[in-house]
């Protein structure tokens, strides 16, 4: 089986982390310390909209106040087959793999995968090709989750990413976990809203929707969520 290639991010990295501050750790005891007292409760279900499909298809949640834009259906770039190209197809298939070019257009990996499959479906280096494109694929996701503390807007590949995969393999466990992953992300980017939302008006250790608690909620979601931690800091150390 083809090695799973380097990652390739389809936006441009942040080459330098954003500092958490260096009081974020003493911030975060302080945070579950206070939150122990006075909890918030974690955001109700029906205060978000939340896209699902059959139990075995996607699960994503999308903020009510749409802070992650609706990502539209995926549909492959048609790619025409014949018997001729088969090999040259795999070829091409197999350098887009190598380069990280994954879904975005007919020269990519994974809809030349997807004909080459529907054209010789039991071929199985196309089998093998599909599933090295389709780990690709949930890497690079993961890299996106990976870095949206540093760049909230690489959540919106996640999801694009999301999409695809669930297009193309919607059973999949590698891609359910995935979408797992996508779905905490979003949760704890939504706390991270809330709490922010109850520090500019005054909520911050008291009440049922206080900060604190949307805080921790986030910080139980994703450990270490500088959102979470850099939202809470500039209120707790002045």
């Amino acid at each position: 089986m083809r090695a799973t290639p380097p990652i390739r991010s389809n936006q441009k990295r942040s080459h330098a982390a954003r500092p958490v501050p260096f009081m974020a750790t003493a911030a975060f005891v302080a945070l579950v310390a206070i939150a122990g007292c006075s909890r918030g409760p974690a955001p109700a279900e029906d205060e978000a909209e939340v896209i699902r499909t059959d139990p075995a298809g996607p699960s994503v949640t999308i903020s009510v106040d749409q802070e992650v834009a609706p990502v539209p259906a995926w549909e492959a770039p048609e790619v025409a087959v014949d018997d001729d190209d088969v090999e040259a197809l795999k070829a091409r298939a197999g350098e887009a793999l190598e380069a990280g070019d994954l879904f975005e257009s007919d020269e990519d990996s994974i809809p030349i995968y997807l004909a080459l499959k529907a054209h010789v479906p039991d071929d199985a280096e196309v089998a093998e090709g599909l599933d090295a494109a389709l780990a690709a694929l949930v890497a690079q996701g993961d890299e996106a989750l990976g870095e949206i503390d540093d760049v909230p807007e690489r959540l919106q590949q996640a999801h694009r990413i999301g999409m695809v995969a669930s297009s193309v393999a919607p059973e999949s466990d590698a891609v359910q976990a995935y979408l797992q992953r996508l779905d905490t992300a979003d949760q704890a980017s939504r706390a991270d809203r809330l709490g922010e939302q109850a520090l500019e008006a005054g909520r911050i250790d008291t009440g049922k929707d206080a900060a604190v608690g949307h805080f921790r909620h986030a910080l139980e979601l994703r450990p270490g969520d500088a959102r979470a931690l850099q939202g809470w800091l500039p209120r707790r150390v002045r």
